[in-house]
């Protein structure tokens, strides 16, 4: 029995240093990918304003912005306005906490197809009908409700 009688330090130390040093008491918290709560088209459509939640528990740092796969901007606060130079397929928000990253929460905004598009006329009585075309009274050309041809539009 004396002969295995080494083995009882090297089976208790681990105990022993579990004893004295435990588990770290506060271990570094994930960060957590934002959830964007509105996006809403500004400056008559030109641009796009963003707004998130910080899902992180004590709070994230620093936010970066992406355009595509493009990093555009950072900031501390819970919004940011994308301006028409930063024009991609989606945007996106990253949470930042030291060195951690969150994943990406992001927006689409590629283009879809409808083989059912309905385009109605501002005569159209109905309000809930927000898609037209207007003519202008010079030169009889349509222009679209876009920012570009908003000089152009009758109002």
């Amino acid at each position: 029995m004396k002969k295995y009688f080494f083995i009882v330090p090297i089976v208790l130390l681990p105990f022993i240093i579990l004893l004295f040093y435990g588990c770290p008491s506060n271990p570094s918290a994930a960060v957590e990918k934002p959830t964007i709560t509105v996006h809403t088209a500004t400056n008559e459509g030109a641009d796009l304003q963003l707004q998130w939640t910080d899902n992180t528990e004590d709070g994230s740092d620093i936010f970066y912005l992406y355009s595509g796969a493009a990093l555009v901007d950072s900031t501390t606060n819970l919004t940011y306005t994308f301006d028409e130079t930063n024009r991609n397929t989606s945007v996106g928000v990253t949470a930042w906490l030291g060195d951690d990253e969150s994943g990406q929460a992001s927006l689409d905004l590629s283009l879809t197809t409808t083989s059912n598009l309905e385009v109605y006329s501002t005569a159209d009585p109905d309000s809930s009908h927000h898609s037209f075309v207007k003519f202008n009274n010079i030169s009889n050309k349509w222009f679209s409700n876009c920012r570009g041809n908003l000089l152009y539009v009758d109002r």
